[in-house]
């Protein structure tokens, strides 16, 4: 299940140390504590989904959660290990 809460904030947030760029999207990533493989499974998809420079323009130019969603599915869709 993917769930989306709308959550626009007004300026990116600073993590360090990666290169000291600001982060444009966070993920937070819930299961039960004995859903370890799962927690794992969907780290993975997510790594995978950003990797594409598509979908990271695809996300950013995303208006609303429905958008967001979408976006989402399609490209994890799209992944061989999804077909």
């Amino acid at each position: 299940m993917i769930a989306l809460s709308d959550l626009v904030l007004p300026m990116a947030v600073a993590f360090l140390p990666a290169l000291f760029l600001p982060a444009r999207f966070l993920f937070l990533v819930l299961t039960p504590v004995e859903a370890a493989d799962t927690q794992l499974r969907i780290l993975r998809d997510i790594a995978c989904l950003m990797t594409s420079p598509r979908t990271r323009e695809a996300l950013t130019e995303a208006e609303t959660a429905e958008e967001v969603l979408t976006i989402i599915r399609s490209a994890l869709a799209s992944q061989p290990s999804h077909q």
